[in-house]
């Protein structure tokens, strides 16, 4: 009896302050009309949009809108202010979510409000061909691995007889019939795999993407050698060169032509970062003859790889008027007249030479002021199936020329690397 008694006066006791707690917050809401109390609802009372001094503002029918650079801004009803994306919010509209001819402006809808942008240009022109060149890009990657292809020349043509490149952000990128992010997706299967872009509602013609199984190393990892981090696998290791001296054996100062004056064996752009793509600036530099470049390549068992270097000529042979460093024309290049090729495990005393035929082409344009673009004429030199050993295996490239650029400059010219795709051969794979 006594416990019984102790938990019903346990209850009332928690009944009583439950009660309490009820009066509190019952006093501390709004008196609606019929007594009851109501809560203070915040809403939207203004939404204005932020134009970007670069937001496109011209477009062509069935394109949509480019709001990546758009921000919109509401206003609270408790005078709070929030900016935010309207591609990243959920329940922001967009409407027209494709342009049609006669449109002249977009409006954004969020939360009961609306933001227009006015003095949009729709062109009334169809498209008449859309074709994608890969060049710059590449079409093998590696399983389950990030792949960027925002290097994609997709050329436009319409019916007004205009033309255009697309940027990515402009285009829609599909991969086996399904839409992909064409700045980060991966391809789980190994195999051949089919591509196709969008414009304005018109697809091009299929390409193929070939997935494999191994890695790609990329130029923007290039490390000198104290900068390599203990235990790291699969980068690219500057070796210390020894500098060209002068044509007379000295000290190389007061350099004319074929005779460049020591220095630092490397200049380059090249960020130092794993495992990101390779934009058109991936570029060694200025590599004078002695300079070695080694390509470190880790592999859990001994197999095989099939071994392919993304390059292209760096070799500057007309500059433009403006500008030293922008090309009206490109040398053609000779892989094997610039480097010495080889191959082993890291510990050999000894390594094996490979030797290739690639030849870099060069290129021209007829516009005076020269074509940055022409440094990336992208080309695969495939060195074909080398052994790898168990644990860290090199490759070596020597730069055994004293070629330089004919611009005046007197400075040496090295190939633009983009990257080493190693691939594993299926059989060899344990």
């Amino acid at each position: 009896m006594k416990t019984r008694s102790k938990r019903l006066a346990f209850f009332a006791i928690l009944s009583a302050l439950v009660l309490s707690l009820c009066f509190v917050f019952m006093a501390c809401g709004e008196s609606g009309e019929s007594g009851g109390t109501t809560q203070t609802e915040v809403t939207i009372t203004k939404l204005s949009v932020r134009i970007n001094a670069s937001n496109k503002t011209t477009y062509y029918k069935g394109e949509s809108f480019d709001a990546s650079l758009t921000v919109l801004r509401a206003d609270y009803s408790d005078g709070s202010v929030r900016h935010f994306l309207p591609e990243r919010e959920e329940g922001c509209t967009m409407t027209p979510a494709v342009f049609a001819a006669g449109d002249d402006s977009v409006t954004f809808t969020f939360g009961g409000q609306s933001a227009t942008i006015d003095d949009i240009t729709v062109i009334d022109a169809d498209v008449t061909s859309l074709t994608v060149n890969t060049k710059a890009t590449g079409t093998s990657i590696p399983v389950d691995t990030r792949a960027d292809f925002r290097d994609l020349i997709v050329n436009v043509s319409f019916d007004d007889n205009s033309a255009k490149t697309a940027d990515a952000d402009e285009y829609k990128f599909y991969l086996d019939g399904a839409e992909a992010d064409v700045k980060n997706f991966t391809v789980s299967k190994a195999g051949t795999h089919k591509a196709q872009v969008e414009f304005a509602g018109i697809r091009s013609a299929e390409f193929t993407i070939t997935a494999y199984e191994g890695f790609v190393i990329e130029a923007e990892n290039i490390y000198e050698t104290e900068d390599v981090r203990p235990g790291e696998k699969n980068f690219v290791e500057l070796i210390t060169a020894t500098n060209w001296p002068g044509k007379d054996g000295g000290s190389g100062s007061g350099a004319t032509t074929n005779n460049i004056a020591p220095g630092p064996v490397l200049s380059t752009n090249s960020a130092g970062v794993m495992d990101e793509p390779a934009s058109d600036g991936a570029y060694l530099g200025e590599l004078q003859k002695g300079a070695v470049i080694e390509f470190h390549i880790y592999s859990d068992v001994a197999r095989s790889a099939h071994l392919v270097l993304r390059a292209s000529s760096g070799q500057i042979e007309t500059p433009s008027a403006s500008s030293e460093w922008v090309p009206v024309k490109m040398a053609d290049m000779k892989f094997s007249d610039l480097f010495s090729i080889s191959y082993g495990a890291a510990s050999a005393s000894s390594l094996t030479p490979i030797t290739t035929d690639a030849v870099l082409p060069g290129g021209s344009t007829d516009d005076p002021n020269g074509d940055q673009t022409l440094w990336v004429n992208w080309q695969d030199v495939d060195f074909g199936v080398i052994p790898l050993v168990q644990g860290d295996n090199i490759v070596r490239f020597e730069v055994t020329s004293n070629l330089v650029h004919n611009n005046g400059t007197n400075q040496t010219a090295a190939c633009n690397i983009d990257r080493l795709q190693v691939e594993y051969v299926t059989e060899d794979v344990a």
